[in-house]
């Protein structure tokens, strides 16, 4: 009997993620996993809105072994919990200096920096963006973010580049089937 293969989701990838299996990301929040909106009331209480497409793809890396971690540079109850949500355990929030964090997470995970991705959109991204070796910028970053970057997502913060980049990374890891079977079966 021939087995037959589960279609694999078709998926074009920046050539940077062609020659490399990233093994760590890390998204910078407000304007990466955000839209860079935060809404606030009169009680100072912040809501802000998260694209749940984002949260599967942060899923599929789960399943093929890949950490994601979270630096934000403010400091938010919103972002803590969404983490939790996200089973994401290394997230960071009221982070001014990116940087010595970034090289902590380098460290406590063992990540070469050439096999990390590190997702940004603004000047306090910079840094961290330069120590990795896959800075990723998304579409509505700054031109200078994504002048800096190896690749830049087609799609905006808060509306679909991590998940965007979570597919590129399952493509460069060839784990496809490896997704769908946990998602058909």
């Amino acid at each position: 009997m021939n087995e037959q293969r589960a279609p694999q989701p078709p998926r074009e990838i920046p050539p940077p993620f062609r020659d490399v299996r990233p093994e760590l990301l890390i998204l910078d929040v407000d304007g990466v996993l955000t839209n860079n909106t935060v809404y606030l009331n009169g009680a100072g209480e912040e809501w802000k809105p998260f694209f749940i497409p984002d949260g599967t793809g942060i899923g599929l890396l789960r399943t093929i072994g890949v950490e994601v971690c979270l630096v934000s540079g403010r400091k938010s109850a919103v972002v803590d919990r969404r983490a939790e949500e996200l089973k994401i355990t290394r997230f960071f929030s009221g982070v001014h200096e990116k940087l010595p964090v970034v090289n902590g997470l380098l460290d406590k995970t063992g990540c070469a920096p050439e096999r990390t991705v590190y997702m940004g959109d603004d000047l306090i991204d910079l840094a961290p963006m330069a120590r990795v070796g896959l800075p990723v910028a998304v579409a509505n970053a700054i031109p200078l973010v994504q002048e800096r970057a190896c690749a830049v997502t087609t799609l905006p913060g808060g509306e679909g580049a991590v998940r965007e980049v979570c597919e590129w990374i399952v493509t460069a890891h060839d784990a496809w089937d490896r997704v769908l079977e946990r998602y058909t079966s």
